[in-house]
């Protein structure tokens, strides 16, 4: 396996996803909650800044931190792209990867806390999304849930 340039694109099953998990929490929240109207608005308001700033950074990779691509060599050495340039990373045991969706958890050298990536399944082409589970099946994730075909 030689290196693979992976650039992430927006999932619109991720934005999908967040936009149904506000909508639950804005119906329960309106419909649900025995408080006053006013912690009922300030709740309300609350959940649909932090759904707009999750779908703003993370699900259309607007923020300094996003990780907007992947390098990933054949001796297992794997380089993470940012806005701003790319770093070296190190893949970590307690990364899961499924046929849906991988959630990579990195050690990036000068950082204190591990670096998640989390790669659903239209992040990237058919054949994109399957070199990086063979690359993760030989170098990374010990918790692998990889059926043997992606439909």
């Amino acid at each position: 396996m030689q290196r693979t340039d992976m650039l992430l694109k927006t999932s619109r099953l991720f934005i999908g996803l967040i936009g149904l998990m506000s909508g639950i929490s804005l119906c329960l929240i309106a419909f649900c909650l025995q408080m006053g109207w006013w912690v009922k608005i300030v709740l309300i308001i609350s959940v649909l800044g932090y759904g707009g700033w999750i779908v703003w950074s993370i699900g259309l990779m607007k923020s300094a931190r996003s990780i907007i691509g992947l390098q990933l060599l054949g001796d297992g050495t794997c380089y993470l792209q940012y806005p701003s340039g790319t770093m070296e990373a190190k893949m970590m045991g307690d990364s899961t990867v499924t046929s849906m969706i991988c959630v990579l958890r990195f050690k990036v050298p000068d950082r204190r806390w591990k670096t998640s990536c989390v790669v659903f399944r239209d992040s990237l082409s058919r054949e994109m999304y399957w070199k990086l589970l063979v690359w993760l099946r030989c170098f990374g994730a010990t918790q692998l849930a990889i059926p043997s075909k992606i439909r």
